[in-house]
């Protein structure tokens, strides 16, 4: 991955982890001080500025440059290229990263040590999408 795009990601990050506190710090004030119509609507927000910041924060040290393991980059069969332009066939390659080779029709996922962080980010997501619900529900009554 080129420094442009890490060094924009990082600040990405920062940008949506300053904007979480902030939207975090605003929601518990106005609960506090009984605005819950405040905290009502920066609830959809501030779930969804966490969301973005764990998936920046658990993707960041995904994808590893062409130069540290060439093999991430072609078919293990064949030896085509992995395609500029990569559209994904199934669920599993576009989560990974993999590819149909178009050569000879092979699956290719990349080797990726943190495959589990992929997962994780998933399962984090799916509880901070469970707890909007219950404190939208919990804020209208």
């Amino acid at each position: 991955m080129p420094e442009k795009f890490k060094r924009f990601i990082r600040i990405a990050f920062i940008f949506f982890i300053s904007v979480s506190l902030i939207e975090l710090t605003a929601f518990f004030v106005s609960l506090l001080l009984g605005y819950y119509f405040i905290a009502e609507r920066l609830i959809s927000s501030l779930i969804t500025t966490v969301f973005i910041s764990a998936i920046l924060l658990l993707t960041r040290n995904q994808w590893q440059a062409e130069k540290v393991n060439p093999q991430l980059f072609h078919c293990p069969k064949c030896g085509e290229e992995k395609p500029l332009a990569r559209i994904p066939k199934n669920f599993k390659q576009m989560i990974t990263g993999g590819w149909t080779c178009a050569k000879c029709g092979t699956e290719v996922f990349p080797q990726n040590k943190n495959s589990n962080l992929i997962w994780m980010g998933i399962c984090l997501s799916m509880i901070l999408i469970g707890i909007a619900i219950f404190l939208v529900t919990y804020l209208s009554q």
